[in-house]
């Protein structure tokens, strides 16, 4: 596993990782209004699965980050 960096080195205008000491990792981006990370956790409202959506969450003390890895598909680099 990658070492997390330290959250005072985290890109500020991108999205990236960040641990929030759930124990995985989590996208986020710096909310310049709020002065904190905002995540995207997947949520669902019921037991089977059906009704999916994102909630948005604020994120005062994340314990690092890592960059978001290369997910450029192969095709697109024609």
């Amino acid at each position: 596993m990658n070492k997390l960096n330290q959250m005072e080195t985290a890109p500020k205008n991108q999205q990236i990782l960040i641990d929030t000491g759930l124990g995985f990792l989590q996208m986020a981006h710096w909310n310049a209004l709020e002065e904190c990370w905002v995540i995207a956790s997947l949520n669902c409202n019921d037991g089977d699965g059906d009704d999916i959506y994102f909630e948005n969450d604020y994120e005062q003390n994340p314990v690092g980050w890592l960059p978001l890895p290369d997910y450029t598909p192969n095709w697109s680099q024609k």
